[in-house]
């Protein structure tokens, strides 16, 4: 299994480069651009962080894995998008006006 999350997450970060070299030579890597990409991983950092701290815990409350995957997903969704809510990333990704 770490095989297959080593390259899920190498394939990830070599689709994120792509699209940030395709958004520059097109011309659109501008500072709502810019200011989205840090969000996002700001969130997603806070988000890895929570989930660090809170994965113990949760592994000692509930004895199934199955259920331990399950409440970690749903927390790290739940902390992600508050966070990106808190920071403005939810309305700058959604509702921008982009031309």
């Amino acid at each position: 299994y770490v095989g297959l999350a080593l390259a899920t997450v190498l394939v990830s970060w070599m689709g994120f480069i792509w699209q940030l070299g395709w958004l520059a030579r097109a011309g659109r890597l501008d500072k709502t651009a810019l200011r989205a990409i840090f969000l996002s991983l700001f969130c997603a950092g806070i988000m890895a962080a929570g989930l660090y701290f809170c994965a113990p815990i949760i592994q000692t409350a509930l004895l199934d894995n199955r259920l331990v995957l399950i409440a970690l997903v749903f927390l790290g969704a739940i902390v992600y998008f508050l966070t990106g809510w808190m920071t403005g990333l939810l309305r700058l990704v959604f509702f921008s006006r982009t031309s």
